[in-house]
């Protein structure tokens, strides 16, 4: 009998620790237009490299999971 590697439990270990605009894209099953206005939005840290937009994933589910509030202290949606 082989061994299996084991399987991650769910895709957030699936992803790199730096996202790009097309993994946000692909995680919450949106569109590419709904994804640079959310992106752009300043709902969570991105850094931007000339043209290329990069999104640490820690912020991207801190983000997801509720956990980012905006300066004023509401959390952020």
């Amino acid at each position: 009998m082989s061994k299996d590697k084991e399987q991650p439990k769910d895709k957030k270990q699936l992803l790199p620790p730096i996202l790009d605009v097309a993994d946000v894209k692909e995680y919450l099953g949106i569109g590419l237009r709904q994804t640079y206005e959310l992106v752009n939005s300043g709902a969570f840290k991105i850094v931007r490299i000339n043209r290329r937009i990069k999104i640490p994933r820690n912020s991207f589910f801190e983000w997801v999971h509720g956990e980012i509030q905006s300066p004023d202290g509401e959390e952020l949606d």
